[in-house]
């Protein structure tokens, strides 16, 4: 589901990209969790950054982010 409201984004979404994000993370493939977070990073306003900065530290230590 996450992959396809990053689709229907036409692919430049940060917050459907971090959601993406968060489910890969959430099925253990922390490769493809910490590469989508570093680009919603890229793409989000200073607003949304530190958030997606705390949750791309813990993809990069293998941990998925729960709310």
């Amino acid at each position: 589901m996450a992959q396809k409201a990053f689709e229907l984004t036409d692919s430049n979404n940060d917050v459907c990209l971090s959601v993406l994000a968060a489910a890969y993370a959430e099925t253990g493939v922390f490769e493809k969790a910490v590469e989508y977070q570093k680009k919603a990073i890229e793409w989000s306003g200073d607003s949304a950054k530190k958030e997606y900065e705390k949750r791309l530290e813990a993809y990069e230590h293998n941990k998925p982010w729960r709310e």
